[in-house]
């Protein structure tokens, strides 16, 4: 696999041979040489920290969430210092040098690669992954923590209730899955200022008309709604308890045909509506095993052949892919129940794109594996991949051409044998998994506030 840039005026150094592995299919450097030309962040001027292993280390900051970044250099240098041929081995840059680099690289260059590599991964032939001849999809999203830093406080808000401000600022996240795969194909970040509702909007020129896009109840809008049906794409959301919808038609399956109408008070009183269909049923109560929950599912696809009502239940609850992606990046992927670490605004947003990019990385050895061993990707172990490719770096750093395509099969021979076992049915309930603590939170302020008072008290022994 090609290591060197594009362009031959320029001297290769130590960090112009750094390579992610078995990750370098997705980010060989030919690739990330034209996302930095199209997004205005090449320059000629050859520096020993260039731009596009800045990008590579963003990326891996997602896979080796325990290190700090000028380890993850050493790491990513340690393969290629053995075989310099120069007796003056590099020094590792320093981390004001690391910190000055990203902050010339941006959040662009990220989104961008983004958007270029993150495709769907599924073929017609993956299990689980189609539906009636559509891609099941799900748009979801999740509230991030943020290290409480000055500049993060003022861009990001805190979250509040009846005991006060939270301990961390936000970052209201936003994804769009591939359910059978649990790619992600886009995603956005941005402030708890704007909802997800809101976001969403923004993803629609990914969907393509083959997609059926499963969304919850928190996501349920007239405009977002119409939005994807403009797309072609199809929706399937579950109506939350307070809408009322008039059905005006029952349809041979037991699904009803209804009228939506916008939020907006003029729109309504114009006549603007549309027409969707109506699917209920019930399902047991997690938490009370003698009661029984009502869903309620608006779906833009009228037909009941083309998809049936016990078909769109089915495909309801694929949304739930989702919710393990996420699971994987926050817990598996990321140091759990700890804050994103980039201390400014700029990092936390080029911190979650280089995750999302990691975890596509990964989930595309998975499905690679998957096809080997004939089997649902779900079947393949995120973590033990996870593992198998930070083995396997260094050696595929080293190794070019034919080798470099034998150890990458070899990994994805040894990954197709780490099956997971067939996933069982189960629910659980929604219940608090942390308690309000009674203290106060720990901000500089009080702090400040708090030795005031101690010091007053000791001069006031004295």
């Amino acid at each position: 696999m090609a290591c060197y840039p594009v362009r031959s005026d320029v001297t290769p150094t130590l960090c112009h041979a750094i390579t992610l592995g078995a990750l370098d299919r997705l980010f060989p450097r030919s690739r990330l040489e034209t996302i930095l030309a199209e997004t205005h962040c090449l320059t000629e001027r050859c520096r020993r920290l260039e731009l596009g292993t800045i990008l590579l280390l963003v990326i891996a900051v997602g896979l080796f969430a325990r290190e700090s970044q000028r380890d993850l250099l050493r790491r990513l240098f340690h393969a290629w210092r053995l075989r310099w041929p120069s007796r003056t081995v590099p020094e590792v840059p320093t981390a004001a040098a690391i910190v000055y680099r990203r902050q010339e690289l941006g959040v662009a260059p990220l989104r961008r690669l983004l958007q270029t590599v993150c495709v769907p991964l599924a073929t017609p032939e993956t299990p689980g992954a189609f539906l009636h001849g559509y891609r099941l999809m799900a748009l979801d999203g999740t509230v991030e923590a943020v290290v409480d830093t000055p500049a993060n406080a003022r861009y990001f808000r805190r979250s509040s209730n009846q005991h006060g401000e939270g301990a961390y600022p936000l970052v209201q996240c936003l994804y769009l899955v591939e359910c059978g795969t649990h790619a992600v194909i886009d995603a956005r970040f941005s402030t708890t200022r704007h909802g997800e509702i809101s976001l969403a909007r923004t993803l629609r020129s990914r969907l393509t008309p083959d997609m059926l896009v499963t969304m919850d109840r928190g996501l349920y809008s007239y405009d977002l709604i119409a939005a994807v049906d403009a797309r072609g794409a199809a929706v399937l959301v579950r109506v939350p308890s307070g809408v009322i919808l008039r059905t005006f038609a029952l349809l041979p399956d037991g699904s009803y045909l209804a009228r939506i109408y916008p939020e907006n008070e003029k729109r309504r009183r114009h006549g603007e509506h549309r027409i969707v269909r109506l699917i209920e049923y019930t399902l047991p109560h997690a938490q009370v095993p003698t009661a029984e929950t009502t869903y309620r599912l608006v779906c833009t696809v009228l037909e009941p052949t083309r998809l049936p009502a016990h078909a769109a239940a089915q495909a309801y609850t694929e949304r739930w892919e989702a919710e393990l992606m996420l699971d994987e990046q926050t817990v598996h992927q990321r140091l759990p129940h700890a804050p994103l670490r980039s201390r400014t605004p700029q990092g936390v947003f080029q911190e979650l794109y280089g995750a999302v990019l990691a975890h596509y990385a990964i989930r595309s050895v998975m499905v690679a594996a998957a096809q080997v061993a004939d089997v649902d990707p779900d079947r393949i172990s995120f973590v033990q991949t996870l593992h198998a490719v930070e083995r396997y770096l260094p050696d595929l750093q080293l190794a070019r051409g034919a080798r470099w395509q034998q150890l990458y099969r070899r990994l994805i021979e040894e990954v197709s044998i780490l099956l997971l076992p067939p996933r069982r049915s189960r629910a659980y309930p929604r219940l608090v998994k942390r308690r309000i603590n009674r203290y106060s939170i720990r901000t500089p302020a009080r702090i400040a506030a708090w030795r005031q008072t101690q010091t007053t008290r000791r001069v006031a022994l004295i």
